[in-house]
């Protein structure tokens, strides 16, 4: 270490250079403890007058430096401390503490505001068109709203086991029976069920009703809901999405109108069959059809073979899994 110690300071994204150097207010051993002292995450105090370096950099030469805050961290195995604003590497620190990704990764920081530009888009998308926001309960007594296994939790001075919400569904169809025309809730639900790429125990849903909207009214506004998030979020309406099909990056264009399919066709012209009318499909024909089509091209049959659950199997082999821009699969044939 020679007689100049820089240091870089950050506060949110703005960042500015530091300068300490050795003379007659410190010495060369003492800027040495000092840069051994010093932290990722120490809230610095500093005085001095602002320059430039040689190469043009601003900074500010500092004539005093201290360590007003530090940043402690009992746990050296999985909380490590840092050095300098390297990305964090491990998965499992970067899941498990995320301030110790956040301090190192810019990038994770912007993620966390361009989700909350998001969801300020969609509130402002819904409250301008007159749609309240309400708050259901989390505990309920009966788990209903969507099939999916529910977390249970036991109050005390009721003596009853509870349920955590998988879907706020119910309670939201209750107000608008209650006079709410419109309403809508952002909020966690809870379903205790495996994690994957695209699947979380805990997760954050919006759920919105309008009395007397159909489908049709809604295919246009989800439209225009992602765009405003788009915006909102990227300054743009186009994002870039991996694809599911052979896993490289597309860029998909939100401003653009979205596809639409019918499931009963496109399942047709993708399989290359020709299957019975959608009103013949929960017969022991229909059944056997389905059941041939799924045993030729390798698809697992459902647990429960009823034909809505096997026509289910067959929109994701051969519409789901192959889809990279917006769609709406639209018109599943009733049971």
């Amino acid at each position: 270490m020679g007689r100049i110690l820089f240091l870089t300071i950050r506060s949110g994204d703005g960042e500015l250079q530091l300068v300490r150097q050795a003379g007659e207010a410190v010495t060369k051993a003492a800027l040495k403890q000092l840069r051994e002292e010093l932290r990722v995450g120490d809230i610095l105090g500093a005085e001095g007058h602002p320059g430039r370096t040689h190469k043009g950099e601003l900074s500010v030469y500092a004539t005093e430096v201290r360590v007003l805050a530090p940043y402690v961290c009992r746990d050296q195995t999985v909380c490590p401390d840092m050095r300098g604003f390297l990305p964090t590497t491990d998965t499992d620190i970067k899941y498990r503490y995320r301030f110790v990704d956040m301090m190192a990764n810019k990038e994770v920081r912007r993620r966390f505001r361009q989700r909350h530009a998001m969801l300020r888009a969609l509130r402002r998308y819904l409250d301008d068109r007159d749609f309240v926001e309400v708050e259901t309960p989390i505990l309920n007594q009966v788990a209903s709203g969507a099939n999916a296994k529910p977390f249970v939790t036991h109050h005390n001075a009721n003596k009853a086991d509870l349920f955590l919400r998988v879907a706020p569904e119910l309670y939201l169809k209750q107000c608008v029976v209650g006079g709410m025309d419109r309403v809508y809730e952002i909020g966690r639900v809870f379903r205790n069920e495996d994690a994957d790429r695209s699947h979380n125990p805990e997760f954050t849903s919006c759920e919105f009703y309008a009395a007397y909207h159909t489908y049709e009214d809604l295919l246009p506004m989800t439209e225009e809901i992602l765009r405003e998030m788009a915006r909102s979020a990227n300054g743009r309406t186009t994002v870039r999405v991996q694809s599911c099909v052979d896993g490289t990056e597309v860029e998909v264009d939100l401003a653009r109108p979205f596809r639409r399919v019918s499931v009963y066709d496109e399942v047709q012209r993708v399989a290359g069959v020709e299957l019975p009318p959608p009103a013949e499909l929960h017969t022991p024909r229909g059944m056997a059809y389905m059941s041939a089509i799924m045993l030729r091209h390798s698809i697992p049959l459902p647990s429960v073979r009823t034909a809505a659950k096997m026509f289910d199997k067959l929109i994701d082999f051969f519409i789901t899994d192959r889809v990279v821009e917006p769609t709406f699969v639209m018109d599943t044939p009733s049971s």
